[in-house]
C-alpha cells in the first residue's frame, strides 16, 4: 500500500494540468463561499 501510495503522488507530479484541473474549481469554490459567507455577514449587520 505504501509503494502504491508513492507511484501515485509521483504520476500526480508529473501531471501539474492534472492538478491544476482539479485545484482550480476547489479554490473558485472557496473563494465564492467565502464572498457569500461575508455577504451574508454584512447582511446581518444592516
Amino acid at each position: 500500500s505504501c509503494a502504491s501510495r508513492v507511484s501515485v503522488e509521483q504520476r500526480w507530479q508529473t501531471r501539474p494540468d492534472l492538478q491544476n484541473s482539479l485545484l482550480r474549481p476547489l479554490n473558485e469554490l472557496k473563494s465564492h463561499g467565502f464572498d457569500t459567507l461575508l455577504q451574508s455577514l454584512f447582511g446581518d449587520l444592516k
